[in-house]
């Protein structure tokens, strides 16, 4: 668990899939109803397209689709807020050889901690088709990994499964990485019901400059049937004045699909406001901007002024 920068991308890799999956399959994603997933898709982002701010309050349906990956998803994407640490497994009550500790920064600024148990063991990697050219033989590393463990949440004990494969090259002065991973968080009583996350990374470095690029998507499956697909495209950038992340949530369900762009805001006074971008399947669009009070209410104030706090979507 601790060494090199693929050891620890893995750490990462490893939490952020085990906690994610497993929260929204804890929050009900593979178990809702009224909605199916249709084959359509749509290229790019609309939401950088320009159009009309200021636009109705959306639906309350299409808000808590976006507020369930929205809390399951902003704790653990921030990695300026989220830390793992990985030691070998101290408790014989599960068969595995590590224990991996996962904790986000939330919201409101408290600390949230997961513990997922999982052994590894690492793969043959398909050769390529042009692994008979030698030229670039010394500059290239792969490598692929199996992953198998469980994730305690709310005491719950959900069935976690991995694969991870990983490519360097090196050129002169230039590094190039890409990482393909996915794992998926089975629920223990209901093997029909699972989330799975399909993880893919590109890094580049060259001249001292670094930019980073990931997409997530997840794929809910329900009784079985993929029931709904989001994807995740999350970009991190280094710059003079710090560092910059931005990522577009992308859902489709039931045949439709939904963006909303999450811009991220410093926190001022102890608060933090995060703006969102939306555009819905519906082709309506607009604005509005989430912060949370002391108490962990989230509110959603919208640029016509009305505000919306999700207690009131309690049952």
């Amino acid at each position: 668990g601790e060494g090199t920068s693929v050891e620890a991308g893995a750490r990462n890799a490893y939490g952020i899939g085990a906690v994610t999956t497993a929260q929204l399959l804890a929050g009900g994603a593979a178990g809702a109803a009224n909605a199916s997933l249709a084959a359509r898709s749509e290229g790019g982002s609309p939401l950088t397209d320009g159009g009309q701010n200021g636009a109705a309050t959306p639906p309350q349906e299409e808000l808590e689709q976006f507020n369930e990956y929205f809390q399951a998803l902003d704790t653990f994407l921030n990695e300026d807020a989220f830390r793992t640490t990985v030691t070998e497994n101290p408790d014989p009550e599960y068969a595995f050889d590590y224990r991996l500790t996962v904790e986000g920064e939330q919201f409101d600024g408290t600390t949230l901690s997961h513990t997922m148990y999982y052994s590894e063991e690492q793969v043959a990697v398909r050769p390529d088709d042009d692994d008979d050219d030698d030229d670039d033989d010394d500059d290239e590393k792969k490598e692929a990994y199996r992953l198998t463990g469980v994730m305690l949440m709310d005491g719950t004990e959900y069935i976690m499964t991995g694969y991870r494969s990983v490519e360097t090259e090196t050129e002169h002065d230039e590094t190039e990485r890409s990482e393909e991973f996915w794992m998926r968080a089975t629920h223990p009583d209901d093997p029909a019901n699972y989330v799975q996350m399909d993880l893919e990374t590109e890094s580049e470095s060259e001249r001292g400059e670094n930019e980073l690029e990931r997409e997530y998507v997840y794929s809910v499956y329900r009784d079985g049937r993929l029931f709904e697909r989001t994807s995740v495209d999350f970009e991190t950038e280094d710059e003079q004045n710090g560092t910059e992340t931005e990522y577009t949530l992308s859902i489709l369900r039931d045949g439709a699909r939904s963006y909303y762009e999450v811009e991220r805001a410093a926190r001022q006074s102890g608060v933090v406001s995060i703006g969102v971008n939306y555009r819905l399947g519906s082709g309506e669009r607009g604005r509005f901007v989430v912060t949370q009070s002391a108490d962990g209410t989230f509110s959603y104030r919208f640029d016509d002024g009305s505000h919306i706090d999700f207690d009131d979507f309690d049952d």
